[in-house]
């Protein structure tokens, strides 16, 4: 009779043991979900345990940043900042200022091609672009004067921003997406989440991979044909792809097509590239350097990618021209 107790609970043991190598084995559970935030759709798939939760969380702690960096919001932090330019500081939260100030040490290195405080010219183009009319030319070299990353007065310790000159205006547009779904991707890392990606329709940052011996599978858009794809990114690890192109938000005023992009340096909207597509570790990086390459045009713009550390890309110029760095490495495909 003892025996065949001692069997029982042997048994039961075993079982117990066996369910809990099974779980431990299991595939993770796989959740994805899109919404309209920071501007655009913003996709989250997981593959965690409590994926429908965590991605919930995700989505909550992105729409605070949109809250907060949304310069059509007046309530929002960078609009305090704006409102208040020529006058006096305004203090922000940390992430605020960690992207400002991250913005103005990046461009320090980009020539001027790469502007926060663009936003007043950014303005008189989306004027030009409900109008249909062409602003002066008076009008773009005035309004040259108010852009000047380094009319942007940081305090560390009080965490506050000031815009030195009257009628300065931010517009983080170029580097918003990157930075926070870098912050998010850090989000679910810290939450133990290991495969992940997040994605908007400029900005994509990959966490480990779709399921384990899976890697994630990118496309890169053709930026002359919609539904058509140049090929495939095919990546393991935490990487992050920006994507600044002319396809989505062009328009034409007398017979030509401009983009939504607009170079600093010239005061007019960028020429001479399609897309430029980035891959590197940093999402803050790729996002600035993916606008700031679109507006140096083909041959800076690439020479520039060529000598960038850490960062690989592809480029489509006007002409339908696809150049790409010797790292880049994509597979080839329409579908």
């Amino acid at each position: 009779m003892k025996k065949k107790s001692l069997l029982t609970i042997t048994f039961i043991t075993l079982l117990f043991l066996g369910i809990k190598i099974f779980l431990a084995n299991k595939t993770p559970y796989e959740y994805s979900k899109s919404i309209q935030t920071l501007g655009t759709h913003v996709t989250i798939t997981l593959y965690a345990p409590k994926a429908k939760e965590l991605t919930e969380e995700t989505f909550d702690y992105i729409e605070k940043f949109s809250q907060q960096l949304n310069i059509y919001n007046p309530k929002s932090e960078v609009s305090l900042i704006n409102t208040m330019a020529g006058l006096a500081a305004a203090e922000v939260s940390d992430d605020t200022y960690e992207i400002i100030e991250k913005s103005i040490n990046i461009s320090k290195n980009l020539d001027s091609y790469f502007d926060i405080s663009a936003g007043p010219l950014i303005d008189i183009w989306n004027e030009a672009k409900e109008t249909k009319t062409l602003p002066l030319k008076s009008k773009i070299w005035a309004t040259q004067t108010l852009v000047d990353f380094r009319q942007i007065l940081l305090n560390p310790q009080k965490k506050s921003v000031k815009l030195l000159k009257p009628y300065m205006r931010l517009n983080l547009g170029g580097v918003a997406k990157g930075f926070v779904l870098g912050k998010a991707r850090d989000f679910l890392l810290n939450k133990g989440v290991q495969n992940a990606l997040i994605s908007s329709n400029s900005s994509i940052v990959t966490l480990g991979e779709k399921q384990p011996g899976r890697p994630w599978k990118i496309g890169i858009k053709d930026p002359r044909e919609k539904d058509k794809l140049i090929g495939f990114l095919i990546l393991s690890g935490n990487y992050s792809i920006s994507t600044s192109g002319d396809y989505e938000q062009n328009y034409i005023i007398n017979g030509k097509q401009y983009t939504h992009i607009i170079n600093p340096k010239t005061g007019y909207p960028a020429e001479g590239l399609k897309s430029v597509t980035l891959i590197t570790k940093d999402s803050t990086k790729a996002d600035i350097l993916s606008t700031t390459i679109f507006t140096m045009g083909p041959r800076k713009g690439f020479s520039f990618l060529k000598n960038s550390k850490d960062v690989e890309g592809l480029i489509v110029t006007s002409r339908g021209k696809i150049v790409v760095t010797d790292g880049f490495k994509y597979e080839k495909g329409k579908k």
